[in-house]
C-alpha cells in the first residue's frame, strides 16, 4: 500500500490508462476535467493498436450536482463516444447515495481516497489524500466490496439527455424560488451567511418534486427523481 496526495491521483490515472484494458471508476462528483484525462489516454491508443475493452463509470445523478456543475452530464453522454465501433464497453450507473471514490484498473492495480474525478479532485486544487494498492487480497476484497456499486442501474445515453434536459427546464423555476428568498443568482448562494445549508435543502426539495415520465427507450418509469 502506498500513500497518493493532492495531483497523485492524475498521475496515477495518466500512467494506468496507457496499459490497462477494464477500468473502473467510481465517484459522484464527475466533470470535463477528470474525464479528460480518461478520454486523451484511452482514445489515442484506439489509433495505435493498443486495445482496451471496457470503461465503467458509476456516479450519482444527482440534481442538486448537475446545477451546482459538479456532476457534468454532458461530458458523461461524450464519454460514449469511445465505444464508437461497438468493439468496446462503456457503461454509466447510477447509485443513489454514493459518496465513494475508487478507481480500479485490470482488477491489479486500484486506488480509494477523497478525491473525485474531477480538476480539482484530480490535480491538487483540493488538498486530497488516497491509497494505492496492487495486492491482490486487497484488490478481490474490494473488488466484492464494489460489487453492489458496479451493479447499479445503468443509464442509456437517451437516458442522460433526458435527465439533464429535466433538470435544465426546472432550472428557471428554481432561480425564481431563490429570488423570493432573497437570493437574486446561484453565485451568491455562498455569501449569504447561516443560510446556504438551507438554500441547499429547498432546492432539492424543488428539484426532487419534479417526476420524470417514461423513457421512450426503456419503457419503465425512471427512478432518478423521485416524489418526495
Amino acid at each position: 500500500m502506498e500513500w497518493i496526495q493532492d495531483d497523485g491521483l492524475r498521475d496515477w490515472l495518466s500512467d494506468q490508462l496507457d496499459t490497462a484494458r477494464n477500468v473502473v471508476l467510481i465517484s459522484p462528483f464527475i466533470t470535463s476535467g477528470g474525464l479528460d484525462i480518461i478520454r486523451d489516454r484511452l482514445q489515442p491508443r484506439l489509433k495505435k493498436g493498443r486495445k482496451w475493452t471496457s470503461l465503467t463509470i458509476v456516479t450519482c445523478l444527482d440534481p442538486m450536482s448537475v446545477v451546482m456543475k459538479s456532476l457534468d452530464i454532458e461530458e458523461l453522454i461524450k464519454i460514449h463516444s469511445l465505444s464508437e465501433d461497438g468493439r468496446r464497453t462503456v457503461t454509466v450507473h447510477d447509485c443513489p447515495n454514493l459518496h465513494a471514490k475508487v478507481f480500479l484498473m485490470d482488477d491489479v492495480s486500484a486506488v480509494v481516497g477523497s478525491g473525485n474525478l474531477t480538476q480539482s479532485g484530480t490535480s491538487g486544487g483540493n488538498r486530497e489524500v488516497g491509497v494505492k494498492t496492487t495486492n491482490k487480497a486487497d484488490i478481490l476484497d474490494l473488488r466484492n466490496r464494489i460489487a453492489p456499486l458496479i451493479g447499479s442501474r445503468q443509464v442509456s445515453v437517451p437516458e442522460l439527455a433526458h435527465f439533464k434536459s429535466i433538470v435544465e427546464a426546472n432550472f428557471a423555476h428554481v432561480t425564481k424560488a431563490l429570488e423570493k428568498v432573497g437570493c437574486s443568482g446561484w453565485g451568491k448562494l455562498e455569501v449569504i451567511p447561516g443560510e446556504k445549508d438551507g438554500y441547499f435543502k429547498a432546492l432539492r426539495s424543488i428539484l426532487l418534486t419534479f417526476r420524470q415520465p417514461e423513457f421512450p427507450a426503456a419503457g419503465v418509469v425512471c427512478p432518478l427523481i423521485r416524489d418526495t
